[in-house]
């Protein structure tokens, strides 16, 4: 006879597996969209700036907000994903990471566009993303959850800039490099386990 419990407990397992499946791929390309947001946001800023400071008055700076967002908010979308596959403690690192740069993004726009006192929202959030992000690279490489390199490459994305001293002095260009590097790794990892399973 049939048990609801076992059937449920089966489409509940088969759910998340589907789930993770998809995760992974949505992870890679959340992660290169937000590796090429930071390379133009770094871009722009060199070759098209109004020197007004990103105060929402012209075209230079509508462009650098909105690239600087999408890449943060393209980040968010990457670690809530690699939230799916991770186990234990970890997870929540990454939701706290994933939190923190969207906060981030965020925040920088609408201070710049609508009130100062959302500075606080840009510091808070970059804070809590390179901290959380600094937990679930250790954790990543003391784990291998995903393999070891995406918890260096996710080190490298949120420290960069305070190694480099910044965003101005080519931090942007090797944190955008760094979650370029892991959306194709991710991409390639996603490969190799369909290779597998055929």
């Amino acid at each position: 006879m049939h048990n609801p419990i076992l059937w449920r407990r089966k489409t509940h397992r088969q759910e998340r597996a589907e789930f993770r499946a998809s995760a992974r791929p949505l992870a890679a390309v959340a992660s290169i969209i937000s590796g090429i947001a930071w390379l133009a946001w770094e871009l722009s800023r060199r070759v098209w700036d109004d020197g007004a400071s990103s105060d929402c008055a012209g075209s230079a700076d509508f462009f650098n907000d909105g690239t600087f967002a999408v890449a943060n908010m393209a980040a968010a979308v990457a670690l809530m994903s690699l939230f799916g596959l991770l186990r234990g403690a970890l997870r929540w690192s990454c939701l706290a990471a994933a939190v923190g740069v969207a906060a981030f993004g965020v925040g920088n726009s609408i201070e710049h566009c609508v009130a100062e006192p959302f500075f606080l929202l840009y510091v808070g959030g970059g804070l809590m993303w390179v901290l959380a992000s600094c937990v679930l690279a250790a954790g990543l490489l003391v784990t291998g959850q995903l393999g070891r390199w995406p918890g260096v490459l996710l080190g490298v994305a949120a420290l960069a800039p305070g190694m480099l001293g910044g965003f101005e002095r080519g931090g942007a260009a090797v944190t955008g490099v760094a979650w370029l590097a892991l959306g194709v790794l991710l991409a390639l990892t996603n490969s190799n386990d369909r290779e597998a399973e055929d």
